[in-house]
């Protein structure tokens, strides 16, 4: 009975899909299929369509990321999907250094939106840092912001940094009325080469 945070991402295994396929209706009936089982989930599901579209997995424009994301929401509409909230979801770094691109890929139908950000062990960054022009972006378009991704590396010099980065994270997002945050570990410890 708990939300749940759902990515989905334009790729079949390790192989991009292009959004301009997946707009066409090329992979409908995934899209169906997703939409089924995030219903039976029947409580709610934070859905974001590929995540940090600017990333790894970029297959088109702008334009065709935004007709994709149109498509998707449509599978939900026919299947009747009442319990996702629609999460659109970017790298900080988008909001951080070119949050006028990272517009050009915002649908014009979302719910909320969302970040992925993390202070990573050699670049030790503040919570505003990472997170202050994600939160400016989504005030200026009317949403709140929904913490997709974050995470806190280990300061091996002082090893209460990380738990007072995280106090300090937690009475920020409050502050800002952040409609969710979803903490993860992966990438958040290594260092960067």
């Amino acid at each position: 009975g708990q939300p749940m945070y759902l990515n989905v991402t334009s790729e079949i295994g390790n192989r991009c899909v292009s959004w301009r396929s997946v707009a066409a209706g090329t992979y409908n009936r995934y899209l169906h299929s997703i939409a089924r089982q995030v219903k039976r989930y029947r409580y709610r599901v934070y859905f974001s369509w590929n995540h940090e579209m600017q990333g790894n997995c970029k297959t088109g424009t702008a334009a065709d990321y935004r007709a994709s994301y149109k498509r998707v929401r449509k599978a939900f509409k026919a299947e009747h999907v009442t319990n996702a909230v629609w999460v659109w979801v970017a790298a900080a770094g988008n909001f951080n250094h070119d949050p006028a691109k990272a517009a050009k890929f915002l649908p014009r139908k979302v719910d909320l939106i969302g970040v992925d950000g993390y202070n990573r062990a050699g670049d030790w960054r503040g919570v505003k840092e990472i997170f202050a022009a994600a939160h400016k972006f989504a005030t200026n378009h009317g949403h709140r912001l929904f913490i997709g991704e974050i995470g806190c590396a280990e300061d091996p010099s002082d090893s209460t940094a990380k738990a007072r980065w995280i106090a300090n994270a937690y009475d920020t997002f409050r502050a800002w009325n952040v409609a969710g945050v979803v903490r993860t570990q992966g990438l958040c410890c290594r260092q960067r080469s």
